[in-house]
């Protein structure tokens, strides 16, 4: 039997007999150039406008939203940790996959692009920058710093 398969087993196990459970299941990519997309690796990105920084009950990283974001999704499970103004600073440190589990049978692969902030007052976290999967890893509001 593969890896996946024990694994897909293991989580299916875990989740049917915590009722309401959702696990997690991540895999770094990091060292897979594909999985980067237009990001590179240790590159600077700098914030082009004001981004949200949420918790997410879905992920291990809080996560960054725009406002366009925001009007155009619910985001009923996510809070609004504190907001990062246009400038700031983050580092691509890495990209994972982060795959859900829960009680009624899915498997939702979501990758991540995990950035390190560097200025202000949110600087050493770790957040993911890109992290819808209906979306290409294309950097949209950060841009490679000169």
């Amino acid at each position: 039997m593969s890896r996946y398969v024990l694994r897909f087993l293991l989580l299916l196990i875990i989740c049917l007999t915590a009722p309401g459970c959702v696990c997690t299941w991540v895999t770094d990519l990091s060292k897979e150039p594909k999985a980067w997309g237009e990001y590179q690796q240790n590159k600077i990105y700098v914030l082009q406008k004001p981004a949200y920084l949420m918790n997410d009950k879905t992920s291990w990283y809080r996560k960054l939203y725009t406002d366009e974001e925001i009007s155009k999704h619910s985001y009923a499970h996510a809070q609004v940790h504190g907001t990062l103004t246009p400038g700031t600073r983050m580092q691509a440190i890495k990209v994972i996959d982060t795959e859900l589990v829960g009680i009624i049978i899915y498997n939702i692969p979501i990758r991540s692009v995990i950035m390190k902030i560097l200025d202000g007052p949110f600087a050493g976290q770790k957040v993911a920058a890109n992290h819808r999967p209906w979306e290409s890893l294309d950097p949209q509001y950060l841009i490679p710093e000169k």
